[in-house]
C-alpha cells in the first residue's frame, strides 16, 4: 500500500511512503533549474549590453576626432569623441568665460562631460575641455563645427580679436572651424 503526501517544499517536492521508505521526487525540477538557467543568461546579457553603456560616464570613448584636420572618412557605427577647448595660464582673467560649443550638420549639442585639470608650473596651466561622446558612432556625411569662445578683452589682447567690445568680459566668439566626415561602412 501506498501513501502520497504532498509538502510545499523548494521545488514543490512531492514525498512518497512506501513500505517504511522515503523517495522524495523533485517534480518540475528540471523545468525551474532550465527556467532559472535562462533567467541567469537573460540577467548577463543585459548587463553585457548596459555596462558599455554605464562605464565610465566621464571618460572620453573612441577615437577622438580633431576638428583641425580636413574632410575624411570614418568607420560607421563606431565610437569616437569630439573634444576641444582651452590650455592656459591660471593668471588669465575672467577663466569662466572661455567656452567651447559643437554643432553637428547645424544643431547645437550637449557636451558629454567637461574635464579640468591643471598642470603645475609658473604659472601654473589650466586644461579645460568639453568632450562630446558618440559611443554608437555615426552614419552617413556630417558637418561638424567647433565654437571657441573667450572674454572680449582676452581675444582683443591675445588672439586678434578685431570687433569692439561691450564689456572686457563679455563672451565673443574668437574661432570657427568646420570638418565634414563621412561614416563608412
Amino acid at each position: 500500500m501506498s501513501v502520497k503526501i504532498n509538502l510545499r517544499l523548494h521545488f514543490d517536492q512531492v514525498v512518497h511512503e512506501n513500505c517504511g521508505h522515503i523517495h522524495i521526487e523533485e517534480k518540475d525540477n528540471i523545468m525551474k533549474k532550465y527556467l532559472l538557467l535562462i533567467i541567469v543568461l537573460l540577467i548577463v546579457a543585459l548587463l553585457a549590453i548596459v555596462t558599455p553603456a554605464a562605464a565610465d560616464q566621464n571618460a572620453p570613448v573612441g577615437e577622438k576626432i580633431s576638428l583641425f584636420g580636413y574632410a575624411r572618412e570614418f568607420p560607421s557605427e563606431t565610437p569616437f569623441n569630439i573634444r576641444h577647448g582651452w590650455i592656459q595660464p591660471s593668471t588669465d582673467d575672467a577663466i569662466g568665460v572661455f567656452d567651447f560649443e559643437l554643432s553637428i550638420d547645424g544643431v547645437l549639442q550637449k557636451e558629454s562631460f567637461k574635464m579640468f585639470s591643471a598642470t603645475n608650473g609658473d604659472p601654473d596651466l589650466l586644461n579645460r575641455y568639453w568632450v562630446y561622446n558618440f559611443p554608437y558612432g555615426m552614419t552617413g556625411t556630417h558637418t561638424f563645427t567647433g565654437h571657441w569662445f573667450a572674454p572680449c578683452q582676452y581675444a582683443v589682447d591675445f588672439l586678434g580679436y578685431t570687433d569692439s567690445c561691450a564689456a572686457p568680459n563679455e563672451k565673443v566668439e574668437t574661432n570657427t572651424r568646420t570638418l565634414i566626415v563621412t561614416f563608412v561602412p
